[in-house]
């Protein structure tokens, strides 16, 4: 599922950061498709982002802090949200911002995925606290953070948090600043990613069982259907500013699509003999290649990207075998990596014995 998400991520910012779509009929069926998989992008890459930390966040009785799991997702905490700030930085000189603009600052200050996925993290540990403390159901610890999240989007996005605080703050809870990934609704996705985690840790094999994946795909067409079926009765209760940003009941599709993927995917799977290379080493290298793809586009203070040369000025066609070539580099690269640390790690165990 997430060497699924980096491939999406690769060929839909590509293609729309240097794509010209002037020409293109928006009501066309290839676009329309395109765009449907430009929307389902960042709830897939989101929620497996969460699902996987849950996964790995071992279920020991011992005391919290001395979980390793528990720490390193501390420093994982740290660490993106380090490096979600420079990659935004506003000025070659790192103390000196005399000549950094507005718009830089706006820019450096905008909550990007990595931003998001830092705090969703911290989140999730501090939901396995309260478990640990109280005694209360993880899982449903998990369900419950995601519900509130969905129920609060609409109001929280209703609010000029620019008024209330500081631009660095209101930044996580509004578009307006220019985030892409603000708390709400897109903790939704971190949350309901926890609790399919919990799921997948309790239950040991069950991802390999017929029923498991026969029950992700009926709860991904509910959760896809419902929404359909309940949008016009459901919808005018909620404030609205931008449909796409702050509708409940998208976001709820949007869910049981990522949760038909991680059904289908799961059958496919199981069925296989062995999992491609390339898809386990695209799946692991996820966090460098979404660094790297973003410096390679859009570059940052000190790399110029792909946009400073072609942004929105080359053919659908191009941009798209741009995208294709882009991901196969990034994929040989991903098998490198791998190989790389496999035989490091298998000298130093060596060496060790």
């Amino acid at each position: 599922m997430r060497a699924l998400a980096v491939i999406l991520m690769l060929q839909g910012h590509t293609i729309s950061a240097l794509g010209d779509f002037s020409e293109i009929n928006k009501s066309s069926s290839s676009y329309q498709i395109w765009s449907f998989i430009r929307g389902i992008t960042a709830p897939l890459f989101i929620f497996t982002a969460g699902t996987v930390f849950i996964y790995l966040l071992d279920n020991s009785n011992k005391h919290f802090f001395s979980n390793v799991r528990v720490r390193k997702g501390l420093v994982r905490f740290i660490t993106l949200l380090i490096i979600g700030y420079l990659l935004n930085y506003p000025t070659l000189r790192i103390f000196d911002f005399a000549d950094a603009t507005s718009i830089q600052w706006l820019k450096f200050y905008s909550v990007d995925a990595l931003h998001l996925i830092a705090f969703g993290i911290l989140s999730l540990l501090l939901i396995r606290y309260i478990s640990y403390l109280t005694g209360i159901n993880e899982f449903a610890l998990h369900l419950s953070a995601a519900f509130v999240v969905l129920m609060l989007t609409p109001y929280v996005l209703n609010i000029d948090w620019t008024n209330i605080t500081i631009l660095p703050l209101a930044s996580y809870f509004t578009y307006s600043t220019g985030s892409f990934f603000p708390f709400f609704p897109w903790l939704f996705y971190i949350f309901a990613g926890g609790a399919f985690g919990y799921i997948l840790r309790k239950k040991g094999n069950i991802h390999q069982k017929p029923g498991f994946y026969l029950a992700i795909i009926g709860s991904g067409i509910i959760l896809f259907v419902l929404p359909v079926i309940l949008d016009k009765a459901f919808y005018s209760e909620f404030i609205s500013i931008d449909y796409l940003r702050t509708d409940v009941l998208l976001s709820i599709k949007r869910l049981g699509i990522v949760l038909l993927l991680a059904g289908v995917l799961s059958f496919i799977f199981v069925r296989s003999v062995r999992m491609p290379q390339v898809i386990l080493s695209l799946g692991r290298n996820s966090l460098l290649i979404y660094i790297l793809h973003l410096i390679l586009i859009y570059g940052c203070v000190l790399i110029p990207g792909l946009t400073f040369i072609w942004k929105n000025s080359l053919s659908i066609t191009i941009s798209a075998l741009i995208a294709i070539t882009i991901t196969v580099i990034f994929s040989i690269l991903s098998i490198l990596n791998d190989r790389k640390k496999l035989k490091f790690d298998n000298s130093g165990s060596k060496n060790f014995l």
